[in-house]
């Protein structure tokens, strides 16, 4: 049985990760490749000097003006491209070559002020002559792509363990369609992801002064898509607890506590209407990113769960009863029924060579 404590550690951890996603800092690697509109790997053969632009950038309403800087790359190797522009055979040099825009620092005089970063938390510089792996949106009209300033989005290519990792990752999630995707019901599918196929058992303490207890961290993306011709609104009203989350090894199953939060939250319930984020119509073939409190752009979690070393199954689901219509629309009216992901193995392992659990507050 959970104790409280442990649904508390559960809460804590469960805020954590939402809260840096708001800061959209970390956002989880599967939902950079599926609103990438290339992924290439490219050397960088001309950088050019940071220039004062406006230039209109996927997701925003207005052009942004700001300082960037445009880079020459030639394509050696193509990942994913959704217009179909390119075919660059791996191994082979190609004549191909693309531009990219990414924000430049700004040039400023002591004491000016500082510009605002456009989209990301830093900025990205390439070296000449380096190869890397690039996540690209498409600019609106234009033949050139945009590099969004977040680390994800441009990996070097080099011996380094944790770069090549990262690119066997990307080369993993390109194909969309092989997600662990769950049987579609009602023109909906589900898909549970893992970045990594280990978590590590480790040895934490759920509040200060308390009992070290034995905990795995599993961070993990929940994707819902529409695979009919038409589109279908979802309800997203996070009091009605639409999203469920369950872990499994051997013949113990767990169901994650993701709305205990609701219960000991003082907020009052706002009543149910199809303004702003309590609903969420998805496009046919569009892809959405789900947490318990709804769809964002950035959601992701990273769970604490308990268990042995060994394998550990894990498996999203969505399921509503409500049914209503948009007053405004009466042929917008709400999906229901219930959705499963498909099962996800994750290993649970010791941590160290010698199998010693560690320590961690």
């Amino acid at each position: 049985m959970r104790t409280k404590a442990t649904m508390t550690a559960a809460l804590a951890i469960l805020f954590i990760a939402l809260a840096a996603q708001a800061m959209m800092v970390n956002i989880p690697l599967p939902i950079v490749v599926s609103q990438s509109d290339l992924i290439v790997i490219g050397e960088v053969v001309q950088a050019d000097g940071p220039q004062q632009l406006k230039i209109q950038i996927p997701d925003r309403a207005k052009p942004a003006h700001a300082w960037w800087r445009k880079y020459k790359i030639r394509i050696t190797k193509v990942l994913r491209d959704t217009e179909k522009a390119f075919a660059v055979k791996d191994g082979k040099e190609a004549a191909v070559q693309i531009g990219v825009f990414t924000q430049a620092r700004a040039p400023r005089a002591a004491g000016g002020p500082i510009r605002p970063m456009v989209c990301g938390p830093s900025h990205l510089v390439l070296k000449t002559g380096q190869k890397y792996l690039l996540l690209l949106r498409k600019l609106p009209g234009k033949a050139e792509y945009f590099l969004p300033s977040y680390p994800k989005n441009a990996k070097a290519i080099d011996q380094t363990e944790f770069n090549k990792k990262f690119v066997a990752k990307v080369e993993k999630l390109v194909d969309i369609d092989t997600w662990p995707w769950g049987k579609a019901a009602g023109g909906l599918q589900m898909a549970l992801i893992t970045e990594n196929s280990q978590a590590t058992l480790a040895q934490m303490r759920v509040k200060r002064g308390g009992p070290l207890v034995v905990r795995a961290r599993v961070p993990l993306t929940i994707a819902m898509r529409n695979v009919s011709d038409r589109p279908i609104t979802v309800n997203m009203y996070q009091w009605d607890r639409f999203l469920g989350l369950s872990y499994t090894q051997g013949k113990k199953q767990i169901e994650y506590p993701l709305y205990e939060y609701l219960d000991l939250s003082k907020r009052p319930q706002p009543a149910f209407s199809f303004a702003g984020k309590l609903v969420k119509t998805i496009k046919p073939g569009e892809i959405i990113f789900l947490g318990p409190n709804g769809a964002s752009l950035y959601p992701g979690m990273r769970v604490s769960v308990m268990g042995e070393p060994g394998k550990m199954w894990l498996q999203a689901k969505y399921v509503s009863t409500r049914t209503a219509a948009d007053p405004k629309d009466e042929n917008r009216k709400l999906w229901t029924g219930e959705i499963l992901s498909a099962p996800v193995l994750v290993e649970l392992v010791k941590s160290g060579a010698t199998g010693r659990l560690l320590r961690s507050r």
